[in-house]
């Protein structure tokens, strides 16, 4: 069928956030989706977009 991205934000691994993403990961892919989830938490994924990470042109404003 298609290609989900099912991603996660909460800290605890116990909330219920994460039993609603494993329910609905296990139900597309009884459906025929190829389920790819990451857990942000735990991949400990950053949120600030550093500006040497960023692909702009012009001045760079830096914050003293």
């Amino acid at each position: 069928m298609s290609d989900v991205m099912l991603l996660l934000a909460h800290p605890r691994a116990a909330s219920y956030c994460h039993a609603l993403a494993e329910n609905i990961a296990e139900r597309l892919v009884e459906l025929g989706h190829q389920v790819r989830s990451h857990d942000l938490y735990a991949e400990r994924f950053d949120p600030i977009l550093a500006s040497y990470e960023s692909h702009i042109s012009g001045e760079l404003i830096s914050r003293c």
